[in-house]
């Protein structure tokens, strides 16, 4: 893949998501025509196994620009040069593995203190929101898609990714 080129896709270990929720973002996901690597666990989806959901044909459809596995060494794939951004819920080990490896940002928040750690991701510039409203409830497709294209293509997408190296660089040198 090439450099900054694959997006990351992973919720956690603990939050659930619901069929549509997973179904608006592989939907999402296939329309951004991007390249990803999706992290589902085997109980991500609420009383469903996450590959008897997903859209039909989804997996053909964007066979060769993504892929979607049960479990991922997160560190290691957010420290490897063709990641170029990071869609997840923003749990704080997620945000800092994602500063501490210059990641920028896309954040889709499930519940807790992410909503708060998105808001300061998005304030410190280094986040782009996936806007779904305080209910969660209406995250779509078209939003999902909307935040990987503006992340991976647009000159605040530049602005995300040049700030997120600033807060590396800044991270780095905190834990010298």
């Amino acid at each position: 893949a090439l450099p900054s080129s694959v997006l990351f896709v992973s919720f956690g270990s603990l939050a659930n998501m619901s069929v549509y929720q997973l179904k608006e973002i592989a939907e999402g996901l296939e329309a951004s025509e991007q390249p990803f690597l999706w992290v589902i666990r085997s109980n991500a989806v609420e009383g469903h196994m996450w590959s008897s959901v997903l859209p039909e044909g989804f997996m053909e459809r964007t066979k060769g620009r993504g892929l979607i596995i049960s479990w991922a060494p997160q560190l290691e794939v957010l420290s490897h040069p063709s990641v170029g951004g990071f869609l997840t819920h923003c749990g704080w080990n997620s945000t800092l593995e994602s500063i501490w490896n210059g990641k920028p940002l896309i954040g889709c928040p499930r519940e807790s203190e992410q909503n708060t750690n998105l808001k300061c991701l998005v304030d410190w510039n280094v986040a782009i929101p996936v806007d779904v409203g305080k209910n969660k409830v209406n995250l779509k497709k078209d939003l999902v898609t909307k935040a990987i294209h503006k992340l991976m293509y647009t000159s605040e997408g530049q602005r995300v990714r040049k700030k997120m190296l600033e807060f590396k660089e800044v991270a780095r040198c905190a834990m010298e």
